[in-house]
């Protein structure tokens, strides 16, 4: 009698495609599909073939047309038998980087010995991070309808992750803003914590003291910038704008309202030694010039059609200041 000794082998091939949904982009919910071919490598028959994968979305495991076989439940010799399955990623895997799994390949050989494989299968999750601010701003006039001096521009800003990967160290800072103004409120969209997730959009409030020269100016524009860092600790930025596409610096408009106003106050001279009004007698004047409106004021000059004036011009006048020594 001539024994035939067995030598059952089996082997296992995996291999994975992406699918991210047509964005060019990996987000969460994107498909990793694979496909899986199981050959009989050996020189005897295999029987209860079973196909395990822990990381395969339930369900997805499925076996195909076979490459080589007779589509029965015998992985005879020389057969490749194909599968496919599929896993949907979570972010966590993404903020990975990459995601690797490993399917098995069991069954057994006619004396009952079991045979196995396995492969592994590894997929690049490329980051795509963004970060985005939004500024918008309005002046607290305070009341009286015009800016002035000591007014505050009012903002509120918005922070949003536009990218594919959870971001931290998230700072928001702007040059111009009063001391400790800035300040994080709710989230728009989020949970409250300090990883600024994937579509998550945070609320922050910042405030700017308005200086005379300002005023002077028209307007005032300034830009806001928030950093971050990505899961490999790269650094993201962006500087504010008016909207998510645009990095334009924010503007708010000062409307001049420049406003002046003259106190003339009469003393009559007795020139000529006569009690009372008289012809050749002369009346003196003091003028106060004040300023009523929100703009610096220079060169001032004054005139009267009955008098002459003599002094100045007032070089310079800052809103609510007055002169009464100038002209006389």
């Amino acid at each position: 009698t001539q024994t035939l000794p067995a030598a059952p082998a089996i082997l296992i091939d995996k291999d994975g495609t992406l699918d991210n949904g047509g964005d060019g982009q990996v987000d969460a919910g994107d498909v990793i599909n694979y496909a899986l071919t199981v050959s009989n490598a050996g020189n005897v028959t295999l029987d209860t073939v079973v196909v395990s994968d822990p990381d395969a979305d339930p369900g997805s495991i499925v076996r195909g047309v076979d490459a080589v076989g007779d589509g029965d439940d015998l992985l005879e010799v020389g057969e490749t038998w194909t599968y496919t399955a599929a896993h949907t990623l979570t972010q966590a895997e993404i903020d990975s980087g990459s995601f690797t799994n490993v399917a098995d390949a069991d069954a057994t050989a006619p004396n009952d010995t079991p045979v196995t494989d396995e492969d592994d299968h590894t997929e690049p999750l490329d980051a795509a991070p963004a970060i985005m601010i939004v500024k918008d701003g309005a002046l607290n006039d305070g009341g009286d309808g015009q800016a002035d001096a000591g007014d505050v521009i009012e903002y509120t800003l918005e922070v949003s992750n536009e990218g594919n990967v959870t971001l931290d160290n998230v700072v928001v800072s702007d040059p111009d803003a009063d001391a400790g103004s800035i300040v994080r409120g709710a989230d728009i969209v989020g949970d409250g914590d300090d990883l600024l997730e994937v579509g998550e959009i945070w609320s922050y409030t910042a405030a700017h003291t308005l200086t005379q020269a300002e005023i002077d100016s028209g307007s005032y524009q300034n830009q806001a910038t928030v950093t971050g860092k990505d899961p490999a600790d790269n650094d993201v930025s962006d500087d504010s704008g008016t909207a998510v596409d645009n990095d334009t610096p924010t503007e708010v408009t000062l409307t001049p309202a420049p406003g002046i106003a003259v106190d003339k106050a009469a003393t009559l001279n007795d020139d000529d030694g006569t009690p009372g009004l008289s012809a050749g007698a002369t009346i003196s004047y003091a003028f106060t010039v004040t300023h009523t409106g929100n703009t610096t004021l220079t060169a001032i000059t004054l005139s009267d059609p009955d008098a002459t004036v003599s002094g100045g011009p007032i070089a310079s006048l800052d809103p609510g200041d007055s002169d009464s020594t100038t002209f006389a």
